[in-house]
């Protein structure tokens, strides 16, 4: 058998790497029935990591462990949010350049705080050319690309979120984890997998951007020929090789939720935890009030993977609810 790109080991190896960089997330515990009903529920909350996300774990592990010189020479991503964001600070930390490829129609608060942080953005008209613009600039400037998410440096960098979670709850029944790429799924996967096996892992994705269902039904990874959801952290055409690889055998199912209930669990999380989350958390609440019957009773931790939500929107989801 094949050996899987990721084990244990990895995790544990960057999670000493991330020592004093990743904050260790606090958990929060909702009263009971708060967020779901007749379920003991813990929430991760990555929402409150540095950049606002769990993302810097997976790119300051993978900028870590690249080859001094290709380090020295900088990095270059894709990412018009989070990705792009924690690219930025693993450079700044590490002292070397960074450039991120967006689309030019990028949420502007977060392509601004992509350069706050000391990125180079590079913004591109047309989304068919981001590819290419990340290899111009692999070619004049010799950088080194830095992928989102399917990289096995990347994969474990985001298993510390599953390391950190079970130290600090325990055993538990079930874990939902939201899903785009599928860097922190998989990384979840192997840790759950090796650590604490009888818990049931389940994916949320957003119906408009939902590429692990598809895959898991095929049996391989299939591409979506359109993206379209309010969780731009998950909107990605196409589930990852290496992740894939290792979430699909460890993944009970994959619940896809719809526009609506991504609002409504934005406003629900800020109504009964105080808590801004991003509509990618969102999708993890929502899945999870979907599974109610499932894990009556339970032991439940959900990750609210981050915190960067447009005000706009956090306002739109508040009137929706009659909050305001």
């Amino acid at each position: 058998m094949t050996p899987l790109p990721v084990q244990l080991s990895d995790v544990h190896a960057a999670r000493e790497r991330l020592d004093g960089v990743a904050v260790r997330t606090p958990v929060v515990r909702p009263e009971r029935d708060a967020l779901v009903a007749d379920a003991d529920l813990c929430c991760k909350c990555e929402n409150l990591q540095r950049t606002g996300s769990f993302k810097l774990r997976g790119l300051f592990n993978r900028v870590a462990t690249l080859a001094p010189d290709d380090r020295a020479a900088g990095v270059v991503t894709l990412s018009a949010g989070n990705a792009g964001a924690a690219a930025a600070l693993a450079a700044r930390l590490h002292g070397v350049p960074c450039a991120v490829v967006v689309p030019a129609d990028g949420v502007p608060r977060k392509l601004r705080a992509i350069e706050a942080l000391g990125a180079e953005v590079v913004r591109v008209e047309q989304r068919s050319e981001l590819e290419a613009a990340v290899e111009r600039l692999q070619r004049e400037r010799g950088l080194a690309f830095v992928h989102s998410y399917d990289e096995p440096e990347i994969v474990a960098g985001q298993g510390t979120v599953a390391l950190e979670l079970l130290e600090q709850v325990g055993e538990l029944d079930a874990l939902v984890v939201p899903t785009g790429g599928g860097g922190l799924l998989a990384g979840c996967a192997v840790v759950l997998q090796a650590l604490s096996p009888q818990t049931r892992l389940f994916a949320a994705e957003a119906e408009g951007a939902a590429t692990l269902a598809p895959s898991l039904a095929a049996g391989r990874v299939v591409r979506r020929s359109q993206v379209a959801t309010i969780a731009d952290g998950l909107a990605t055409s196409t589930y990852g090789r290496h992740t894939f690889a290792l979430a699909a055998p460890a993944v009970e199912r994959s619940v896809t939720v719809g526009e609506q209930e991504i609002l409504d669990a934005i406003a629900l999380v800020w109504e009964r935890l105080r808590l801004a989350i991003e509509p990618a958390s969102a999708v993890a609440v929502a899945a999870l009030r979907r599974l109610q019957p499932a894990l009556a009773g339970q032991r439940v931790a959900v990750v609210l993977t981050g915190g960067n939500v447009e005000p706009r929107l956090l306002g739109e989801a508040l009137r929706g609810s009659g909050w305001a």
